[in-house]
């Protein structure tokens, strides 16, 4: 079924070209698409555990507009990192904040930085590990590693791109060597990684925005947390069905309307049978692999919280809706509740900022939370924006295309059977000529089978091998000739692959030239305005 476009959203594509830059909706709009959002959470209020919404909100409120975007926190390219600038930005021209939402609670495969080795005639893509793997940890449980763990890593990586000067080896100086005013004082991976963007920032004149964990907004105990997102998590577990009900139907109707099939994209439902509720909440703990979290009910009508298919506790309702932290933090220990994908922007567009900036796949899929705040919150959600950017690191390039990988199969092939049309010069000419003639004379009986005998089968095989043998006579009787078309096939296939890793746009920012930050720093900021 090919997939429907429902929206302006739907239609966003990443830029393709080297320095192209997305903003949407018009850059020029995003200030007063915050000032409206803010008047409108001002207006449009909801009921949060019998409470109104801004008595939450009050949790770390900020005066000024307050700008966010987020991501796991990754070797991500520069398309990701222009949101940090954009936020930036917008926030130094308002008075107000910029935050970045990091997502410590997504477990990563492994820790690694790729980046291309241009040291030999073509360029290929290479790997340095951290570690082959985090043992089903989260980024928030990566605490234990010392700069031991992570100077292999590092030392992988040419030096030539870990100058002083280079934002690769501030990236470097700051992750290795994370300083004290750091959150949690700087041994903890993501510790590292923030300390790192940092040093990037500083180096090229930009300010960084306020890095705001998942962990520290929804932890309890040491992690701390937000009431605020405390009673978010409360208000999902009491209301649980209600949500299930709306968070799958947005989910059906995203489907439907975009002619995606299955119950697996763009995300799972959220189980829901007569005795069980999923919610959209991973539980954590150090050691373990992440769970998800379900809720059912006793027979006295208290809330049972379940980790997979473990009972944890039983929550009285009253208890929940009077102290959600304490509540939670008493029942779920150790355990810790972290908000799956869209309950995290969820939140954070209701309760933290006064524009959410995505990236391209985030505002599609955030369609989805606008269709449940509308039905389970009962409001107009706040508008966000979508940023992107591409940048080709300084390589050199070919110019190939993948058409011509296929204009040299194409003549590969048609070299193979028919290689009379390639002979224009080189061999004997009366042996080339003597093959030829029997060739069509071969081709000439496989027809006259073809039309009077159809059903000959083993005379117009005999035709058929004739004809294929005096191919091959040809180009053995010439054999230059195949021998320069394989060579130019695998050099114009590596040339391919060669200029597929110099255009990737999924390069480490942190890998481009100091100079071409700050010229897509000047990008975006022309790109606002004034």
């Amino acid at each position: 079924m090919t997939k429907r476009l429902q929206s302006d959203i739907d239609s966003l594509t990443a830029p393709t070209a080297d320095g192209e830059i997305l903003i949407w909706p018009e850059a020029g709009d995003l200030v007063s698409l915050a000032e409206k959002n803010r008047r409108r959470r001002e207006r449009d209020e909801f009921m949060l555990l019998d409470r109104p919404a801004h008595q939450w909100r009050s949790d770390g409120v900020e005066a000024g507009l307050v700008f966010m975007s987020g991501h796991q926190p990754d070797f991500f390219h520069a398309g990701v990192w222009a949101k940090n600038v954009v936020t930036s930005v917008l926030a130094g021209r308002t008075g107000g904040a910029a935050r970045f939402l990091v997502v410590d609670s997504d477990v990563p495969d492994r820790i690694a930085i790729q980046w291309p080795d241009n040291r030999g005639e073509y360029c290929r893509m290479r790997s340095a590990l951290a570690t082959a793997s985090v043992n089903r940890q989260s980024y928030e449980y990566l605490t234990d590693r010392s700069s031991l763990d992570f100077g292999g890593m590092f030392r992988a990586i040419p030096e030539t791109m870990r100058s002083d000067d280079a934002p690769m080896g501030a990236f470097e100086n700051g992750f290795m060597q994370p300083r004290a005013d750091d959150d949690r004082g700087g041994e903890g991976y993501v510790d590292r990684w923030t300390a790192g963007v940092r040093s990037i920032e500083e180096g090229i004149g930009v300010p960084s925005p306020g890095f705001l964990r998942i962990s520290q907004v929804f932890g309890h105990g040491a992690n701390r947390g937000n009431e605020s997102a405390a009673a978010f998590v409360a208000h999902l577990f009491l209301q649980a069905r209600a949500f299930a009900a709306a968070y799958n139907h947005a989910i059906a109707n995203y489907r439907e309307r975009r002619g995606i099939r299955g119950q697996q994209h763009p995300i799972p439902d959220l189980v829901a049978t007569d005795d069980r509720v999923e919610v959209p909440f991973w539980a954590l703990h150090a050691g373990e692999s992440r769970q998800r979290l379900s809720v059912s009910w006793d027979e006295a009508d208290r809330i049972t919280l379940w980790v997979g298919a473990d009972k944890v506790c039983n929550l009285g309702r009253d208890e929940l809706r009077a102290k959600p932290r304490a509540t939670l933090e008493e029942c779920l220990n150790p355990w810790q509740v972290r908000p799956r994908a869209l309950a995290q922007t969820m939140y954070a567009r209701l309760f933290t900022c006064d524009l959410f900036v995505h990236g391209i796949g985030g505002a599609k899929y955030d369609q989805i939370t606008d269709d449940i705040i509308r039905v389970f919150f009962g409001v107009e959600p706040p508008a966000y924006a979508a940023v992107s950017a591409t940048m080709w690191l300084p390589l050199k390039r070919f110019g190939i295309r993948p058409s011509d990988l296929r204009i040299g199969r194409h003549k590969a092939r048609d070299l193979r059977y028919n290689p009379q049309r390639y002979l224009v010069d080189g061999g004997d000419v009366q042996v080339l000529k003597a093959i030829i003639e029997r060739r069509e004379q071969a081709i000439r009986d496989s027809e006259r089978l073809r039309a009077e005998r159809r059903r000959d089968r083993a005379a117009r095989r005999v035709a058929y091998d004739q004809i294929h043998r005096a191919n091959t006579d040809l180009l053995n009787a010439v054999p230059e000739i195949a021998v320069e078309t394989d060579r130019s096939i695998a050099e114009i296939s590596a040339r391919l692959d060669h200029d597929k890793v110099t255009k990737s746009r999924e390069w480490f920012f942190a890998l481009h030239p100091k100079a071409r930050l700050i010229r897509l720093h000047g990008l975006l900021k022309d790109k606002l305005g004034d």
